[in-house]
């Protein structure tokens, strides 16, 4: 979700006074025209002849950081963002930028002093408000990351995908009704995304609207089949409905996209062991005996499963 915004930040995000007259349509303009049509490498190039033009400019280091950030070069998009803010250290989205790659390594503490940064450069700017609260929902902070969702509802009211962090943060805090509201409106806003599906029927499960949940699940794999987090829902659901040859069968279709997934290979064991196989529980693969040993901390393999799918 996150790189799907950026996108638009790519657009929108450089003023074009602040590129002079003399490169608009050169090497950096080629470059970005290259970024917008998902051509990397080829951006790459223009961007490092850019760079040698005119290495005091910021322009070239920043967008060769974005561009490095779709490639998966975490490390080299965090090097060019620091080069950027060194060249232009007022300008609030360079700290936005490293913070969202700095997430994406696990340096939350790094990634929340760029946030704070860029926070205090504009007090106003929504973006840092916005990808500081998927930082503090991913440390589990739940009531900072509800804070700066509500900055955000303040500032921007349409902000895209707001409404599902906001909904998806008031169900961690155990506010369902609140969170069954919000991703409602978060539906209506957009249709198409599977995850506003997957995440209010979650919450329709925890207030036993187990029917309605079973809607939302199937929805969401009209949407997307190839869903992990709503299959594995749906499977919870089915169980929850004791039908667990359906159950088994979700948690079988997810193991099959997703072979790692610890929490399904636990649920099917609990299934196989409930119908008396208790021998195929047991022979189930390594992830299953390394589950039973963290029994006790559910809640963080079903915040790592989440967090995979959603964000």
């Amino acid at each position: 979700m996150i790189r799907s915004i950026l996108i638009i930040l790519i657009i929108l995000a450089i003023p074009v006074d602040r590129i002079s007259a003399q490169y608009r349509y050169s090497y950096l303009e080629m470059g970005r025209r290259e970024l917008i049509n998902n051509n990397y490498n080829n951006a790459i190039l223009y961007f490092n002849k850019y760079i040698e033009t005119v290495p005091s400019r910021f322009e070239g280091y920043y967008l060769r950081g974005i561009t490095k950030y779709y490639l998966d070069d975490l490390a080299g998009a965090e090097s060019d963002f620091s080069k950027a803010i060194s060249r232009l250290p007022e300008f609030p989205e360079l700290y936005v930028l490293r913070a969202v790659v700095r997430s994406e390594k696990l340096d939350y503490d790094e990634a929340l002093k760029d946030f704070h940064m860029a926070i205090s450069l504009d007090s106003t700017y929504v973006n840092a408000y916005y990808y500081r609260a998927l930082t503090y929902f991913n440390l589990h902070n739940y009531d900072k990351a509800l804070d700066d969702c509500n900055k955000v509802l303040k500032l921007d009211k349409d902000y895209q995908n707001l409404y599902i962090i906001l909904g998806v943060t008031l169900s961690r805090l155990g506010k369902y009704d609140e969170a069954i509201t919000d991703l409602c409106y978060s539906i209506e806003k957009d249709k198409s995304n599977p995850v506003a599906y997957v995440e209010r029927g979650s919450a329709y499960m925890e207030v036993d609207k187990t029917e309605l949940a079973m809607q939302d699940f199937q929805r969401a794999l009209e949407i997307d089949s190839l869903n992990t987090y709503a299959l594995f829902q749906r499977g919870l659901a089915w169980m929850k409905l004791q039908d667990y040859p359906k159950a088994l069968d979700d948690f079988n279709k997810v193991l099959k996209l997703s072979p790692d997934n610890q929490l399904a290979y636990f649920n099917r064991a609990l299934i196989n062991s409930n119908a008396n196989e208790d021998q195929r529980a047991l022979n189930e693969p390594k992830q299953y005996a390394g589950i039973l040993q963290s029994w006790h901390n559910l809640p963080a393999y079903e915040e790592l499963q989440r967090c995979d799918q959603e964000f």
